[in-house]
């Protein structure tokens, strides 16, 4: 018998800790040569419990020869079976007490015989007993068959040795030749272990998306020619959200991505993961410039319009902020009316049907319902009353078209450019007078005992509100010299003495803002917003380059299937910069019919600003604003300039385009339908009313510029001709416009070009 080496035994024993420990053993996973087979002998004597075996077997002979040498044989070959059960049900426990369980492998001749399975060692020890002991006890049995004498020596000794050989002739039966070496312990017999659970294929869901989002990325994203080589997504922080997903972008290296190029790479984003340009927003993180946060929206919540739900929920008025809409991932957008340093200006870009006027109309509603409660008497009773905090005006030089609910509502209500001069001259003496009174007003320093000068922190109340000027279509009233003047010297005093400026144009460049920087800085340093444009210079410029994606690449409708059926607009889609400062897509809330937030039941609706005294003396034509405005609608419209909206041409009045035409005409006269169809030609496509130049025409003739002829020879009536005395002046004021517009685009050109 060939002795087995100690690496072998300690290689044997560490491959039952591994079972143990429910791993595999290394024998296992690697083809290494297989432990020595022992001999029965060797084995039963290292496997613990073969002395037990051995033992059982001899006290069964001894216990059948007893019963022989007593009694006769066929008592003994009735002890036979009675022995066999006695091992069977007493073996386990003798087993389990000396001997650990442990799997044990088919044997070789098992296998070859096709066993459907291995016995357990504790099993086959099991069957070791009874063989044995039946095989002693069958023997004594079968001795008294033979006439041994069990009195005798050597009866004795016959039927032991006998006994322990027909005992030792069974052993094959249990195939122990084959086992392989099993060293002895001392450990406890421990339970057979579960079988070891196959390993779970990769899960198919969340993590397979997460690889999968990850993948994109580095394929498209990170690589040299995508938009933001050097950058990846951090597994752990991507996460579902509503519609969508979320996940930080990181730098490979710190440092070495600019931040503006985090924000600026969302339109290429939107490529990569093949959803639109307002589905993708790149934010940085706060107070980490290495690192940004990519939102993507398969279904996203804004391509459904977003109901304003009235002002008591969107309108703070002790901070002045108020919510005006909301973004992809349900923030809302955060827009400022004032804060303690005094009002904010705004700049409201888009291109025509992309939601500036919806976006105005919510504001003025907000302006409108913007109250304090404060004591009041009412008969007798001190009572709490609503008192409005916003003084709206509105210059819409399109005669109210985008904003005809308001011209009867609001404080003031500019149509065209000579009223919108009037207003903003008004304005203008207003801020100054507010300037003298907050500069020398007095108030008591509580904390050093003194009386101060000079009012530093302002805030709208009821006897000072806020004035606000909304100016629409502002690239036309800024041609104005005067109008421009006085729009900058706002925008740059008029803040702090509480005074708005909102400028509404399609295209917010410096030239469509009059050439002025200082008006351009002015409305940009408060709320800018960008709605879809028609060019790529747009977003640029009134973001100063820090925008996600140029605006004239959001799309006009939402795709099929994207939203509900007659809600394809995108009107109202944009981006914000202000109050919120994030440069994600949002859309704007819908207020609706404006004139649900003016008139409830027939009676006004809201509780708007009143002008305090002080304002109200400075500055003339405010109290006669109303009279003018219902001039209109009876045709006061002498000296109303028509813009010219296709970009040629020139402002002129109705008035100064007769004298024109009278000047340029044969004999300075024409007929009154030769002036009319003249007059269309001059202004295409709008024109002027016939109202309009009939008024135009008495107003010349009272002046004695005109005078009314008749063609004998054609007999023809109604024909107007220049008098001298208005042939001069038409002459005189025609080159002063001339001139005038020369100097302003003189004006223009300059700053631009520059």
């Amino acid at each position: 018998m060939a002795p087995t080496s100690t690496r072998t035994r300690r290689s044997a024993g560490e491959a039952v800790d591994e079972r143990e420990a429910g791993r595999k053993p290394d024998s296992e996973k690697e083809a290494t040569p297989a432990a020595p087979l022992l001999p029965y002998a060797e084995m039963v004597q290292r496997a613990r419990g073969g002395i037990e075996v051995l033992g059982a077997a001899a006290v069964t002979a001894g216990a059948g020869q007893v019963v022989y040498s007593n009694h006769a044989a066929m008592y003994a070959a009735m002890a036979v079976p009675v022995f066999g059960v006695a091992a069977w049900k007493l073996s386990p426990r003798l087993i389990d007490k000396n001997l650990i369980r442990v799997e044990g492998e088919r044997t070789a001749e098992a296998i070859e015989a096709g066993e459907p399975e291995a016995l357990t060692r504790r099993e086959r020890l099991r069957r070791a007993v009874v063989a044995a002991s039946a095989a002693a006890t069958g023997w004594v049995a079968t001795a008294g068959t033979f006439g041994l004498d069990p009195h005798t020596l050597g009866g004795k000794v016959t039927i032991t040795a006998g006994a322990l050989l027909t005992m030792l002739a069974g052993v094959p039966y249990l195939r122990f030749h084959r086992l392989e070496a099993i060293p002895p312990t001392k450990s406890k017999p421990a339970r057979r272990p579960e079988p070891e659970p196959e390993p779970e294929p990769a899960p198919l869901g969340w993590s397979a998306k997460v690889l999968e989002r990850m993948g994109v990325w580095t394929a498209s994203v990170a690589i040299v020619a995508g938009a933001l080589p050097g950058t990846h997504l951090v597994p752990e922080t991507v996460e579902e959200i509503k519609g969508g997903w979320r996940a930080v972008v990181a730098s490979d290296l710190p440092g070495t991505v600019k931040p503006s190029k985090f924000v600026q790479a969302a339109e290429q984003v939107a490529g990569a993961y093949q959803v639109d340009i307002p589905d993708v927003s790149i934010e940085l993180m706060p107070g980490n410039a290495s690192q940004a946060i990519l939102t993507v929206q398969r279904e996203n919540p804004l391509a459904a319009i977003q109901h304003w739900e009235g002002p008591e929920a969107t309108f703070d008025v002790e901070t002045g902020v108020a919510f005006i809409g909301v973004h992809a991932d349900g923030e809302l957008v955060r827009y400022r009316f004032w804060n303690s340093g005094g009002a904010w200006h705004d700049l409201i870009s888009g291109a025509t049907g992309s939601g500036k006027s919806e976006l105005t109309n919510l504001l003025l509603a907000m302006e409108r319902h913007a109250y304090v409660l404060v004591p009041e008497e009412v008969d007798g009773e001190t009572k709490m009353v609503k008192k409005g905090l916003i003084v709206s005006r509105v210059i819409d030089p399109q005669f109210g078209q985008s904003f005809g609910d308001w011209q009867d509502y609001v404080d003031w209500f500019a149509h065209h450019l000579d009223e919108a001069r009037i207003l903003l001259q008004k304005t203008e003496r207003e801020m100054f007078a507010r300037n003298r009174a907050f500069g020398r007003k007095k108030w008591w320093d509580e904390n050093r005992k003194v009386w101060r000068r000079g009012q530093k922190n302002w805030k709208p109340t009821p006897d000072n509100p806020m004035i606000s000027v909304t100016i629409d279509e502002a690239h036309m009233i800024l041609k104005d010299p005067e109008c421009k003047r006085i729009v900058a010297m706002l925008g740059k005093m008029g803040r702090k003495v509480g005074i708005k400026l909102r400028l509404i144009t399609q295209v917010p460049l410096l030239n469509e803002l009059g050439g002025d920087m200082a008006i351009r800085d002015a409305v940009a340093s408060g709320n800018v917003i960008v709605f879809r444009t028609a060019n790529a210079l747009s977003g640029p410029v009134a973001f100063n380059g820090t925008l996600p994606a140029s605006p004239n690449q959001l799309p006009r409708e939402w795709p099929k299937g994207k939203c509900k059926p007659g809600e394809e607009t995108t009107a109202g889609i944009g981006y914000v910069v202000g109050a919120s400062a994030r440069s994600a897509v949002m859309r704007a809330f819908y207020p609706g019919e404006s004139i649900d937030w003016i008139v409830r039941d027939g009676e006004p609706y809201g509780e708007p600003g009143v002008l305090d005294e002080l304002s109200r003396k400075a500055g003339v034509g405010y109290e006669d604003r109303h009279i003018r405005l219902d001039a209109l609608d009876g045709g006061g419209l002498d000296d109303i300039p028509i813009p010219d909206l296709t970009g040629g041409g020139d402002d002129l009045t109705c008035r100064q385009a007769v004298l024109k035409l009278l000047v340029d005409a044969p004999g300075n006269a024409l007929e009154r339908a030769e002036l009319l169809a003249k007059l269309k030609v001059v202004k295409p496509p709008q024109g002027w009313q016939t109202r309009t130049l009939s008024y135009a025409l008495s107003k010349l003739k009272e002046a004695g510029w005109t005078e009314s002829i008749e063609d004998e020879e054609e007999k023809k009536k109604g024909i107007h001709r220049l008098t001298e005395k208005g042939l001069q002046g038409a002459q005189e004021e025609l080159a002063a416009l001339a001139e005038q517009r020369e100097a302003e685009e003189a004006e223009l050109l300059e700053p631009a070009g520059v």
